[in-house]
């Protein structure tokens, strides 16, 4: 669905165009901003663009059109590249960005397989692939005339194949008028040795030697690959999730196994990140009144909270933890093919780097392969563990780059993050999802812990409302609820709650061009404020990050430059 923008749209649609300046479309201002303008855009193509629309790489909420504002590192989520238009689509409570192309391109395909033109679209309930023949969901082609589905991946499988158990190259056949000739020759698939189900799925051939492979078969080698990988960890040494409770956190586990066997402990320490020599606080022998005087710290590196041993500077606010003061200078991630260098400053605009890991921006140290120069890593994201072991399933649960085909077994998302999953059986949870504690204690039940649900309760109340959000839940996905009580919450409300969710540690200064003071950034409250700015509304609703001039006492988003 897309409503097209009025005469009387919030933001003025007449553009003012310099050679070395530009004039930001604001709420009703017009602002000029003096550096150079390296692109064009005319008042024609801005008109055309829809105000808010229903996409299907985002169906869980509408995408409305917003001003960026000022030039920034945000990249567009539908091909990955950076935001370069006046104008944006943007889910403000996912953080998700379409640009003008994505948004605006066509969503349906001409395919070789049938008749009738595909459109594009996300499927909440499993359906049979006339490809492949499998069940699952996501995004999807489907012909709106007929009942034809194939997985968005089908559609894009390449039209010829090499296989490693035929010499020749195979072709793709589909079950057309075109092929039934050669369809009728073929009557099991060489590597399952099944049935070809009378021609109903597509299937790669060699024609010249009368072979023939299921599709799903053709993906055999790399399941087989999974498989021995499960053979050959140790199941046992794996952690296993949920955590108990919220009193001990994965990410925090993960993080600590990364100095593992190391007893070393110096009691100064001179690091390459800061320019003050450091001091060791270790529990075992040190006065906990200076560790209950800094628990509440945050750990420069990782942006956790900081908790014993760990480095403090006696003149400054920063922390290490100690696994965080050993990270290795150099990485290998399972999830990247180049290795990764560690670097301790946010490279990007604004003192920021978004993590391709959980997509969160971050001011911590990062990871960084120079080959792909916009690729990074958070700390936690870095070391993630290859492989876990959930309740929720009976495999070990392997990392991976992302889930955004088949889908997150916990909930509606479509993000690109990482992932665990068993490709064997096509089950996968964002790593988000994954970690999710089993009980969660909160103010709001003083008696009893929130409880982490996977599936509808049986007998349980007919519809179940968030505490926090007072929307309705969808109990197919995961949840929390006291029985006691019958109070719920969604698993994204009550973390956020917990103020877990910012990877951003606060007070933190950054320079800023355009201004002669440092910026600070800081947490958004309930209350709301307009930028200084651009003049739009943030609150902590859309934003969980915001900077501010104390100075001058004013308040801006975080991409935007001072007045």
């Amino acid at each position: 669905m897309v409503r097209q923008l009025s005469a009387t749209c919030v933001w003025k649609r007449s553009l003012v165009l310099h050679s070395v300046a530009k004039i930001v479309i604001t709420k009703g201002v017009e602002t000029p901003d003096p550096r150079p303008f390296p692109y064009a855009q005319t008042i024609n193509a801005f008109e055309k663009l829809p105000a808010e629309m229903e996409h299907p790489m985002h169906p869980e909420h509408p995408l409305t059109l917003l001003p960026i504002g000022a030039p920034n590192k945000s990249r567009c989520d539908g091909c990955d590249v950076y935001l370069k238009d006046l104008f944006v689509h943007r889910c403000s409570i996912c953080n998700f960005n379409l640009d003008r192309r994505c948004a605006l391109k066509a969503q349906k395909i001409k395919h070789e397989s049938h008749k009738h033109r595909l459109s594009l679209m996300s499927s909440s309930a499993s359906f049979e692939c006339h490809a492949c023949g499998t069940e699952r969901q996501g995004m999807s082609y489907m012909c709106d005339t007929c009942s034809f589905w194939i997985h968005k991946d089908c559609a894009s499988l390449t039209p010829t194949f090499k296989h490693h158990t035929h010499i020749h190259t195979l072709t793709l056949i589909y079950p057309t008028h075109e092929y039934h000739s050669i369809f009728a020759i073929y009557n099991n698939c060489n590597i399952c040795e099944n049935s070809i189900m009378e021609g109903r799925f597509w299937l790669y051939v060699c024609i010249g030697c009368n072979f023939c492979i299921h599709v799903n078969c053709s993906t055999k080698t790399k399941e087989r690959e999974s498989a021995i990988e499960v053979e050959n960890i140790d199941v046992a040494n794996l952690i296993h999730l949920p955590m108990a409770d919220d009193s001990i956190s994965a990410i925090d586990l993960f993080l600590k196994q990364i100095s593992i066997g190391d007893n070393k402990r110096e009691a100064k320490l001179n690091h390459f990140s800061h320019h003050h020599l450091l001091f060791l606080f270790d529990a075992q022998g040190d006065n906990n009144s200076f560790y209950e005087l800094n628990k509440d710290k945050i750990c420069n590196a990782c942006v956790r909270k900081i908790s014993a041993p760990f480095y403090s500077c006696g003149q400054c606010d920063f922390f290490l933890h100690k696994w965080c003061a050993e990270l290795p200078n150099e990485l290998e991630h399972p999830c990247h093919p180049h290795q990764l260098i560690l670097l301790k400053e946010p490279p990007e605009y604004r003192g920021l780097f978004r993590c391709r890991g959980c997509r969160y921006y971050c001011n911590g140290f990062r990871f960084q392969t120079f080959q792909c120069s916009d690729y990074y890593l958070d700390v936690k994201c870095a070391f993630l563990p290859k492989a876990i072991i959930h309740k929720v399933h009976e495999h070990p649960l392997f990392l991976k780059k992302d889930c955004m085909t088949a889908g997150c077994a916990a909930c509606p998302r479509r993000v690109r993050m990482f992932a665990f999953g068993c490709d064997n059986c096509n089950f996968n949870l964002h790593y988000t999802c994954a970690v999710l504690p089993n009980t969660i204690k909160h103010k709001y039940d003083e008696y009893h812990p929130f409880t982490l649900i996977y599936a509808p309760i049986k007998d349980g109340p007919d519809e179940y409302i968030c505490e926090f959000c007072e929307e309705e839940i969808d109990p197919k996905w995961w949840f929390y609820h006291c029985i006691h009580c019958d109070q719920s919450a969604c698993a994204k409300c009550i973390s956020t709650e917990r103020k877990e969710v910012p990877n951003i540690k606060w007070g933190s200064t950054y320079n800023s061009d355009s201004h002669s003071h440092r910026r600070i950034y800081v947490p958004m409250t309930d209350k709301s404020f307009n930028c200084a700015y651009c003049h739009r509304h943030i609150n902590s609703q859309t934003l969980e990050i915001d900077s501010k001039c104390k100075q001058c006492n004013i308040m801006l988003h975080p991409y935007c430059p001072h007045p």
